[in-house]
């Protein structure tokens, strides 16, 4: 049931974002989840900002976007809680270093 729910308040999710633009036109990967706050006043969702995914809500009587950290890190797939108090979600961060490593079996 709850695939049939994500399914649902997804459908709802893009209407609200993208209202006025074609279906063939919506922008692909550029969402990475989303969730209904508990009292269903707010979608909580993971949408491409700034060249990173970022943590976002909408009212779901619409107007516009309010991020919801300032993270470097990739946000995505978030769940309210119950209660409406927090936030999970995962956190992706990657980053460039050189480092070294003994190469085993050799003297």
């Amino acid at each position: 049931m709850r695939g049939a729910s994500f399914a649902l308040s997804l459908a709802l999710a893009l209407l609200l974002l993208f209202p006025a633009v074609p279906e063939t036109a919506r922008p692909q990967n550029t969402y990475g989840g989303l969730d209904w706050t508990p009292n269903g006043k707010a979608i909580v969702y993971s949408a491409l900002a700034g060249g990173r995914m970022r943590l976002l809500a909408i009212p779901r009587s619409g107007g516009a976007p309010v991020q919801l950290a300032q993270e470097p890190a990739t946000l995505l797939d978030p769940q309210v809680s119950p209660d409406g108090r927090w936030i999970a979600c995962t956190r992706t961060i990657q980053s460039k270093t050189i480092w070294k490593m003994q190469l085993q079996g050799k003297d």
